[in-house]
């Protein structure tokens, strides 16, 4: 593993697990039966540690990315992702990650997944996810 990317991970792991905020998201997947025509849910739960940062710190009002706006409301946050876990404790990356649309759950507070960035250099290498939600 490439030392600058082990470091860089180093200091994200140590403050998420030091300052950071513990979540849950749920991903949905729809399932249909051709021979009954019936539709079914099936939803899974994932844990993780993250950090947790309001937009509204950095911007006084709306904001553009490419493909989303920025709201007061929204969050980001800053995952270590080697926190996603499964409900038996499993770490899940990079097997696993959150998708546009998934439901996150933190301190309470429900929003919906819109943005994610995986910083990885080669998808193996944990480094990093950034997240945007909104609610």
């Amino acid at each position: 593993m490439n030392r600058f990317y082990s470091n860089i991970h180093r200091v994200v792991a140590r403050h998420c697990a030091k300052g950071g905020v513990d979540g849950v998201f749920r991903k949905t997947v729809n399932n249909y039966n051709p021979d009954t025509g019936e539709q079914s849910e099936d939803v899974s739960e994932y844990t993780f540690r993250a950090l947790e940062f309001d937009y509204e710190r950095y911007n006084s009002g709306e904001s553009s990315i490419p493909g989303t706006v920025i709201e007061r409301a929204d969050k980001q946050y800053l995952i270590d992702p080697l926190t996603l876990k499964d409900k038996d404790g499993s770490v899940v990356w990079p097997f696993i990650l959150p998708e546009k649309g998934d439901v996150f759950d933190v301190q309470g507070t429900t929003s919906t997944v819109v943005l994610i960035k995986e910083i990885s250099p080669d998808h193996t290498t944990p480094v990093m996810l950034e997240v945007q939600t909104k609610r």
